[in-house]
C-alpha cells in the first residue's frame, strides 16, 4: 500500500511541475504542496521501516524470520544492505522535497483538487497509520 502511495505522490509532483520527472529540478515541493509532501515523507519513513509504521512490522518480520531460519550469512548481509539502501534513497528524496529549491515553473493545482487528494489521504491512513494497529 505504501508503495502505491509513493507512486501517487510522485505522479502529483510530476503533473504539477510541468511534467518534469527529474527530482533534482522539482525539489522544494513542500512549500507549494505541504499535504502531499507530508504524505510523501510519511510513506518514505514507512518504506524505510521506521518504528510503529506499517513498513516497520513487515520489514521486522522478514528480517527476524530470515535471522532465525539459519540462512546463508551472505544472503543476510545482502538483505541488510538492501534495507540500508532503501533508507539512503528515501533520505535523498526527503532532502529534495523539503530542502532543495525548485528550478521549474509550478502549477499549483493539486492541493486543491480533491480527486487527487482524497485517494492519497485514504492510502496514507491505510498504509502508514494502520501500523499502530498491529501491536
Amino acid at each position: 500500500m505504501f508503495k502505491s502511495l509513493l507512486f501517487l505522490c510522485a505522479g502529483g509532483y510530476i503533473h504539477s511541475f510541468n511534467e518534469s520527472q527529474d527530482i533534482r529540478l522539482i525539489g522544494g515541493g513542500a512549500l507549494v504542496y505541504p499535504v502531499t509532501s507530508g504524505y510523501f515523507v510519511g510513506c518514505s519513513f514507512s518504506i524505510c521501516g521506521f518504528p510503529f509504521l506499517a513498513g516497520f512490522y513487515s520489514k521486522d518480520l522478514i528480517l527476524e524470520t530470515i535471522l532465525f531460519e539459519g540462512v546463508n550469512t551472505l544472503f543476510y548481509v545482502g538483505l541488510l544492505a538492501g534495507v540500508l539502501m532503501t533508507v539512503a534513497y528515501s533520505g535523498r528524496l526527503v532532502y529534495y522535497v523539503y530542502i532543495k529549491g525548485t528550478k521549474v515553473c509550478v502549477e499549483a493545482q493539486s492541493e486543491r483538487d480533491w480527486s487527487i487528494l482524497a485517494p492519497i489521504t485514504v492510502l496514507f491512513v491505510v498504509s502508514v497509520l494502520v501500523g499502530a494497529g498491529y501491536t
